[in-house]
């Protein structure tokens, strides 16, 4: 028996346009950022134990040698079966009927990090 996660895919850029002209990210893009993780382990892991971290950058791109947790579900009370496959999008759970079909996926469980502005670095 073994318990392992592996990050199966990531899209941190979405295609098409990333703000309104007013500065302010799309949800649908938003939305089209997301990553996948993928239980290759024998045994079920509770989706509230896991969570995401991203590495911080400066201004100008400087490695600050931080990093953020921007998404962890400790609602969801249930598990991620061995071979399953969790998608973490990083926009809001309330726009997801904006979600592009692209974006959907065939995944077997979805949650939202609810951010307002991108996470992944591209």
């Amino acid at each position: 028996m073994s318990t392992q996660l592996h990050v199966f895919r990531a899209k941190p850029n979405p295609l098409g346009k990333d703000k309104t002209s007013g500065g302010i990210p799309k949800p649908e893009q938003l939305l089209g950022e997301w990553v996948e993780i993928r239980n290759i382990g024998t045994e079920a892991v509770r989706i509230s134990s896991i969570q995401l971290s991203d590495h911080l950058y400066g201004n100008r791109c400087e490695d600050t040698g931080r990093s953020e947790v921007y998404w962890n579900d400790t609602v969801t009370d249930a598990s991620l079966q061995a071979g399953q496959v969790l998608r973490v999008h990083t926009g809001r759970k309330s726009d997801e009927a904006l979600m592009l079909q692209v974006d959907r996926g065939s995944v077997d469980w979805r949650s939202f990090a609810n951010k307002g502005n991108f996470v992944l670095n591209n």
